[in-house]
Parts: C-alpha cells; structure tokens; sequence
C-alpha cells in the first residue's frame, strides 16, 4: 500500500513515530479450521456468512476493548502508547523535499504492480483502509490532505480498471480501527464481507451496518 512518508530523518525512538509503521502486535497466525470448526462458524440457511451476527459481536468486541475512552482506540494501545505515537509524529512527519506529501515512488511503485497483474493474468481487488481521524487531524496529514491522498489512489486504480473496496469514509467511525490505523474486528469484518462478496457476487459490499 502507498502510505504517507516522513522525510527521511531519524525518528524517534518508539517505532510509532513512524508513518505505516506496527505498534500494534500481530495477531497469532491461527491454525486452520478443521471441518467441525468450519461447520460450527455463524451462516444462514443459505449458506453464507451469517453476517448480522458477525457484524453485532464484532462491534461489541470493540465497544469492550475501547471502554476507557471516546475515541474507539483499544484501551491497551491508547493507554500505553497513544501519547508516545501522537508526540513522535508531531516531532517528525514533514513534507518531502520536494515539498510534497507523499512518495512519488510509493505511488510509481503501486501503479507498476497494477500492471503487473495485468500482465500476469491477476484480477486484483484493492482495498482502502482509512486511518484514524482523531489520531491523523493532530499531525501534518490533515482532513484535506488525506483526501488528496484517497483521491491519488482511487486516481490509480481507476486508470489501471482494477476494482476496490474503498473504506475511506471509516476515518470518524470510532470502532473501525484499534489504534491509529489498524482494524479493529470490526474494521475486518466490513473488510471480510467485502472480500467475500466480491469474490462471490463480482462487487465489494462496502456499505454500513445499520
């Protein structure tokens, strides 16, 4: 994914200072399901996801793990690291020499591997992940700024005629993401419907739970 790019300094020393960067542990990669396990997953009678449910006890799970404040940041990140991760960026995100933004190669780099699935036969779906607002609107890559960002970047895909989910209308909903950018269950299970449905329908269902 194109990410914002600090200006090349030396950051500080919480990783967090660092645009894109995981300051987040990695969720253990889990064994697969076997065919009990897979039966037992919530479905409807025609089989698929049964999505309903899966939609209420993710949003619950977040609900519970952000308690401590308003914002929806999971409670473990926002008080252990919020602050570091928030004055870290502050210190060092700057624009580019050039005075611009975002990476330029980032960018010539994602439309390269656009081709390449072209090329290679491949039907891409792209998704858009949003950052956190809250998070986001106290650095340099503002409201305005991301939109230019999202706009890049659909820009892309569309001159490329890939397809993608586009999540960038999620930066204010307090439960997508755990932290500054990372899903929340929530957050990955809109993700998981829309892989599902595009795989299954053609289109990615990006639209919001009531």
């Amino acid at each position: 994914a194109v990410t914002p790019s600090d200006s090349g300094e030396e950051a500080v020393a919480d990783p967090a200072a660092a645009p894109g960067a995981q300051t987040t542990p990695l969720r253990a990669v889990t064994a697969p399901l076997t065919a009990e396990e897979e039966a037992a997953q919530p479905k409807t009678v025609a089989g698929d996801p049964d999505w309903p449910f899966i939609f209420a006890a993710a949003l619950a799970d977040a609900r519970s793990r952000s308690g401590g404040n308003n914002l929806g940041f999971y409670d473990d990140w926002y008080k252990k690291k919020f602050k570091t991760w928030e004055k870290g960026a502050k210190k060092s995100w700057r624009r580019q020499a050039d005075g611009e933004y975002f990476s330029r190669q980032e960018l010539d780099d994602f439309k390269m591997l656009l081709e390449v699935c072209h090329e290679a036969g491949i039907t891409p779906l792209v998704v858009i992940q949003p950052v956190k607002g809250a998070a986001y609107d106290q650095t340099i890559y503002t409201c305005d700024v991301r939109r230019q960002y999202y706009d890049m970047i659909r820009g892309a895909m569309s001159e490329a005629g890939v397809s993608f989910a586009d999540f960038s209308d999620r930066e204010y909903d307090p439960f997508f993401l755990r932290d500054y950018s990372h899903p929340s269950d929530l957050g990955g299970a809109y993700y998981s419907r829309a892989i599902y449905s595009w795989f299954t329908t053609g289109k990615a269902d990006t639209s919001k739970i009531s």
